[in-house]
């Protein structure tokens, strides 16, 4: 019974249902494989945004940290040059305080 069954041609429900399948086996597998692209997709623009983002990063501290040092040669500068200029009006300051002593005691 069964090798006859074989035999026989399908009828047009059987071969509704045969298609049907097929049709659905190829749309399961175009939307894994879309499905597959779009997570390819979302995954390289995760890495690429996670590297835009560390690079800004990088370049932000190096920015801050030039900055810093820009500063701080700045503030060393003009603690050099108050200094330099409070030892000139030292020297002055003593200069006419010896003169000052040298005409009191003549």
């Amino acid at each position: 019974m069964l090798a006859l069954a074989a035999c026989q041609p399908l009828s047009r429900v059987e071969r509704g249902a045969s298609n049907a399948g097929q049709a659905t086996g190829r749309g399961i597998e175009r939307a894994a494989e879309a499905t597959e692209r779009g997570v390819n997709r979302a995954v390289g623009a995760t890495g690429a945004g996670i590297e835009r983002a560390a690079g800004a990063a990088s370049r932000g501290v190096e920015r801050a940290v030039g900055a810093t040092e820009r500063g701080v040669g700045r503030a060393a500068e003009a603690t050099g040059r108050g200094l330099e200029r409070a030892g000139e009006a030292t020297g002055r300051g003593l200069g006419r305080a010896g003169e000052k002593i040298e005409e009191v005691t003549k």
